[in-house]
């Protein structure tokens, strides 16, 4: 009778198989840092490191080290790209979060070029990331670079914060 046969869909192998060739790869050792050693300078009180961008490469299926600095919110978003998929995390220090007080963001960008395809791969790639990272205080998506603006972020993470 019908239910279950042996019938392989159009690419072969089992699902099991078909996910893990799909599943994000660990970047090889000579791409950059890896983003727990970034966003662990980024979190450190003792180093002026304030921004990273990691990007999704299709071709190698890893998400590898972009850019990073300590320059500042504004420098930070001037590094999109409208033909990746980028995932950043930003230091924000501002006296209207309250005096001393340290946040961090977490940034998914997706670039007005990337395809439906990758769009619709973003939730993994952005979990995968985000274990990496660790806590934060805001998550944004974002496709346009007016999203990135200092001033935008911080009252987003007013109206976000209990305090």
């Amino acid at each position: 009778g019908g239910g279950r046969g042996s019938h392989s869909p159009a690419g072969g192998g089992s699902p099991a198989e078909r996910r893990r060739s799909t599943s994000i790869k660990a970047p090889p050792a000579d791409s950059g840092p890896a983003i727990q050693e970034t966003v662990a300078r980024i979190r450190s009180n003792d180093d002026p490191l304030d921004w990273c961008w990691y990007v999704y490469d299709r071709r190698s299926n890893c998400i590898l080290f972009d850019s990073c600095g300590d320059t500042g919110a504004d420098d930070f978003a001037s590094k999109v790209d409208d033909a990746k998929m980028m995932f950043g995390f930003l230091r924000i220090e501002d006296t209207r979060i309250g005096h001393g007080r340290v946040k961090f963001v977490y940034c998914i960008w997706m670039g007005a070029k990337v395809g439906a395809f990758l769009k619709a791969k973003s939730n993994t790639h952005k979990n995968y990331v985000a274990r990496d990272i660790g806590q934060f205080h805001l998550e944004l998506r974002v496709e346009d670079p007016s999203d990135l603006d200092y001033d935008r972020i911080v009252r987003k993470l007013l109206s976000s914060v209990d305090y």
